[in-house]
């Protein structure tokens, strides 16, 4: 693992996406180190206090999930584009841990609660154009994704997310 994520060109974030610069070595820690920093962010997110805006919840939300987003987002480009034995094994390694940490997201009953509460705010309710948009979109994703199950079934719901990533990176490879 690399010891110094700022030597990471996966984990820049240039205007320009370095790819000259990003090996299969980077991928691992490039991933492992975005998705802790989102689990750490959402603990932090869902353990705040006071009052819901659609900054502090909405747009939180989503500057969290970017890094990983941004991130597994080039390695996927780069296995579609320039793929190796190298940079496959790479993705492979942790794609169910990617997977699993989506899946885990709507699975996640503090921050279900979080989303939930804030959309059931008169602010929420009175939301008008791309924001409204969006706040239902993330809402119908958390639902979608088995938010509002009981925990034995959303756990049943992430292992199925998980399987499901395998299959899809295994059927792309054929």
């Amino acid at each position: 693992m690399e010891a110094n994520p700022a030597d990471n060109p996966l984990l820049s974030t240039e205007y320009r996406i370095p790819f000259t610069r990003i090996g299969a070595e980077h991928v691992v820690p490039a991933v492992r180190h975005v998705l802790q920093e989102a689990r750490e962010g959402i603990a932090s997110f869902v353990a705040s206090t006071g009052e819901r805006t659609y900054a502090n919840t909405i747009e939180r939300l989503d500057s969290i999930l970017e890094p990983v987003d941004r991130v597994v987002g080039i390695v996927a480009h780069l296995v579609g584009v320039r793929d190796s034995a190298e940079l496959r094994d790479a993705y492979d390694e942790v794609n169910p841990e990617v997977a699993e940490f989506y899946a885990g997201l709507a699975a996640n009953e503090a921050l279900w609660g979080v989303i939930r509460a804030y959309a059931e705010t008169e602010e929420a309710k009175s939301l008008e154009g791309i924001r409204k948009r969006h706040l239902e979109k993330v809402v119908r994703s958390f639902v979608r994704a088995g938010a509002d199950l009981p925990p034995e079934k959303k756990e049943r719901v992430v292992a199925l997310q998980v399987e499901l990533a395998k299959l899809r990176k295994r059927f792309s490879e054929n």
